[in-house]
């Protein structure tokens, strides 16, 4: 990521919400990665849910938002087998519909001079 003086952005606060019989009791809110990818080309932003699966995103330096714009947003969390050691293999927790911009029906939309703040559940 580099920073790009001449873009605005605007901050934007995000909730996922996972459907309960998604996770294990105590992992409904464990840390996961989310992307928002714009519909018609510009700037993907990022971001990592914190333990009640709140996240903010980053664009061109941490914390400063998304550009202004329609995103498609997608959600994913890996989890590692135990017994696998360093290269372990992963499986996907969440939706595999939810980790791929083709597939994903969740959307945002950032406006400037408006709360960017959006909810999003993840259902099976």
């Amino acid at each position: 990521m580099h920073a790009d003086s001449s873009v605005a952005t605007r901050e934007v606060a995000i909730s996922v919400i996972r459907h309960s019989d998604l996770f294990s009791k105590g992992d409904r809110h464990a840390k996961c990665n989310a992307a928002n990818g714009p519909v018609e080309g510009g700037h993907p932003a990022t971001g990592e849910t914190d333990n009640e699966g709140n996240y903010s995103l980053t664009t061109f330096k941490v914390g400063d938002g998304a550009v202004p714009g329609e995103y498609i947003v997608t959600v994913q969390k890996l989890l590692a087998d135990e017994k696998g050691g360093v290269y372990a293999e992963h499986r996907l927790v969440t939706p595999a519909r939810y980790a791929n911009a083709s597939h994903s029906d969740l959307r945002a939309k950032v406006t400037s001079g408006e709360s960017n703040e959006f909810d999003f559940t993840l259902n099976k």
